[in-house]
């Protein structure tokens, strides 16, 4: 699946380059309550305390972390089916 979605192009690093275009809010008014929520979502976009940018390339590396993990275990699980094909072959061939 994660090869799937690379491969289509989503849930990639230019996701996370598309959080920047975020950082500008326009729309809530000249009002300074308007004013302040603007500054707020720009700030929760981008150049907050854990903003959408970091927060997107957080999850990335744990999904490219978890990938690897999977891609081990497929491995692992691949040569210890091989491994136990072959020891039961040998015990009883033609079986």
């Amino acid at each position: 699946m994660c090869a799937t979605l690379r491969r289509n192009g989503q849930g990639t690093r230019s996701d996370q380059a598309g959080a920047a275009g975020l950082s500008r809010v326009d729309g809530l008014g000249i009002l300074p309550s308007g004013v302040a929520l603007a500054r707020k979502f720009e700030q929760k976009a981008s150049g907050g305390a854990y903003p959408l940018d970091q927060a997107l390339a957080d999850h990335i590396t744990v999904v490219e972390q978890m990938q690897s993990v999977f891609e081990k275990i497929a491995a692992s699980f691949d040569a210890t089916e091989q491994s136990n094909t072959q020891a039961i072959t040998a015990v009883a061939p033609g079986r």
